[in-house]
């Protein structure tokens, strides 16, 4: 104490910011003058002295901002006073303090106590201090906290091998959310490193009690696998989720649970049921798409031009000719119709017929589609047309053209080369989907409510060239690199200074983007929530879908496609640096 005046200039009973908090895990450490308890005080008097330095911290913590403060049990070392005096100031000065501020900064005041004895003490000062208390409820609980540790660190301390038996509600172990912290950390401060370990060992029983880990090896998962979103949905359920692609075999995903034991078996039947629907509908989604792939059912309208039926109704339509149906009953916009196949005739509300198309798609073409004139025939040289890479010459009016694209959009940049991508069966597949959406769209682009394709590019890492060119663009990997800011699609940009953002330097110094061409047909704003696009309008087709989405439909610069297969072509690699 006379240390402590000399150096601060307090009185007896006074308190000093002393310093920050250094390495200790707190912003400032607060120093306290407490006068020695003086022979024959009362119990009043004693608890009167230690109340007024409590409140004093309190008070100067609240008007700092801080928002906890940790207290220890004041006065019961060579100062004379006892627990109760201790415990009691402590209390009454936490009630004056709640009553004075209605809204403060300081929300939590925890009493630091090392022994047995002591948490006998301030236990019992609690019970009768705060029972039946009015607006105690904070209090109430430290009853019931303390009451519980008085239990366990006086059964250790006496050298008890079992944590106190109790039997806890499930809520107990629902209350650690996932969404609070992915961890925990516990610090244990005992009189000895014999207490410590036996704290320890108490603790990991209880954790290996509770806590299991699971996995799953998946064979296949959907093309839109999200595993940010299973790992969302694992965590509002209080368990961690990870994933390793490949880890027992090529194309296979091992998924492991871990968390409390009830809890994993819930999350991890859920995910397989979410991945498994998920799969169904991926399967469903290809032979639809052979379907409208190969033949288009249109009816004719008032005016004499025929429009197209919505992708469900055709898989009904084209799955009831093949299986040799005479008629099938479908429902466009809310009204019930019946085509008959035979007579291709549908008839609606009164009995008024309409007649019925239906047009092979794989005629449209006129067969097979022929390759791009300018692409270099290479079969004569041994080589395959597949995942050919014709580097340009910068006369070429190829070069030309794409290098203007380019450092008119980025400002600048040195291209070390330019290369033509030769795949025919990508290339094909492009245009077969182009077909198609020119079909299904032909009044919307008409009327310039839709864009059937633009350029666009897309940056990359030099890891992903490979694949890109061999097997096109993959929804799979959508938002690795660039996020889902506009939904889970691949991402294109007009401008190349965009998606040079994207084209990671490799250790030559050189960085890499292609320059494709992109389908968007319908199209509207995107989000991050979007797995896929929206449905165009609900109330007259539960199928029909936007066929993408882009930052600003007024004036699209960002293009997020490929929510379907074929939907982009990499018609150029661009190196540069």
């Amino acid at each position: 104490n006379n240390d402590f005046l000399a150096l601060y200039g307090g009185t007896p009973s006074s308190v000093a910011d002393l310093s920050a908090g250094g390495q200790l895990l707190c912003l400032r450490v607060y120093a306290v003058s407490v006068s020695p308890r003086a022979r024959g005080s009362s119990d009043y008097q004693c608890i009167k002295t230690i109340q007024s330095i409590v409140y004093q911290c309190l008070k100067l913590a609240n008007v700092s901002g801080h928002t906890s403060i940790a207290i220890p049990a004041i006065g019961t070392g060579g100062l004379c006073y006892s627990n109760k005096h201790s415990a009691a100031a402590i209390i009454e000065a936490s009630k004056d303090f709640a009553a004075t501020y209605s809204t403060p900064s300081l929300t939590r005041i925890k009493v630091c106590v090392f022994d047995a004895p002591r948490i006998g003490d301030f236990q019992r000062e609690l019970q009768t201090r705060c029972t039946g208390q009015s607006g105690g409820g904070v209090l109430q609980r430290a009853v019931k906290r303390v009451r519980s540790l008085g239990t366990a660190v006086s059964n250790i301390l006496a050298g008890g091998n079992q944590p106190p038996v109790r039997k806890r509600k499930k809520r107990d172990l629902e209350s650690f959310s996932a969404g609070e912290a992915d961890s925990a950390v516990i610090r244990v401060f005992a009189d000895g490193l014999e207490t410590c370990q036996a704290v320890h060992t108490l603790l990991q029983q209880a954790v290996d009690q509770h806590c299991v880990s699971a996995t799953e090896n998946i064979d296949k998962v959907p093309q839109g696998f999200d595993p940010n979103e299973l790992k969302t949905l694992a965590a509002n359920s209080g368990v961690s989720l990870s994933f390793n692609v490949g880890a027992e075999k090529e194309g296979s995903t091992k998924i492991t649970f871990s968390g409390f034991k009830d809890d994993v078996h819930a999350v991890h039947k859920n995910v397989l049921q979410k991945l498994n629907q998920a799969l169904k509908e991926e399967a469903d989604n290809a032979v639809k798409n052979r379907v409208l792939e190969k033949a288009c059912w249109s009816w004719e309208d008032d005016d004499g031009s025929f429009k197209e039926y919505s992708g469900d109704d055709i898989v009904k339509l084209e799955t009831a000719r093949e299986d040799g149906d005479s008629s099938v009953k479908i429902q466009v916009g809310g009204i019930k119709y019946k085509v008959d196949i035979k007579r291709m005739v549908q008839t609606g509300v009164g009995r008024k017929q309409r007649n019925v198309k239906r047009e092979n798609r794989s005629q449209e073409s006129g067969g097979t589609t022929a390759l791009p004139k300018e692409w270099f025939d290479v079969s004569g040289m041994g080589h395959s047309y597949d995942n050919y890479r014709h580097k340009l010459t910068p006369s070429d009016q190829e070069y030309l053209a794409v290098s203007q694209a380019f450092t008119s959009t980025r400002g600048g940049g040195n291209i070390v080369c330019i290369e033509r991508i030769q795949n025919p069966k990508l290339y094909r597949s492009y245009v077969q989907e182009k077909q198609h959406i020119h079909k299904r769209r032909r009044h919307e682009i008409q009327s310039k409510v839709a864009i059937l394709d633009v350029k666009g590019f897309h940056g990359t890492n030099a890891s992903a060239i490979d694949q890109i060119i061999s097997g096109g663009f993959n929804r799979s990997y959508a938002g690795i690199a660039s996020g889902k800011a506009y939904g889970a699609g691949v991402y294109f940009a007009a401008e190349a200074s965009y998606s040079s953002g994207y084209s990671p330097v490799d250790r030559d110094g050189l960085r890499r983007m292609f320059y494709c061409d992109v389908l968007l047909g319908m199209f509207t704003t995107g989000n991050r929530s979007m797995l896929e696009p929206p449905l165009i309008n609900a109330a007259i087709s539960k199928t029909d879908r936007y066929d993408s989405t882009v930052n600003n439909p007024s004036n699209p610069t960002v293009f997020v496609s490929c929510y379907r297969d074929n939907m982009a072509y990499p018609n150029y690699l661009i190196t540069f640096q």
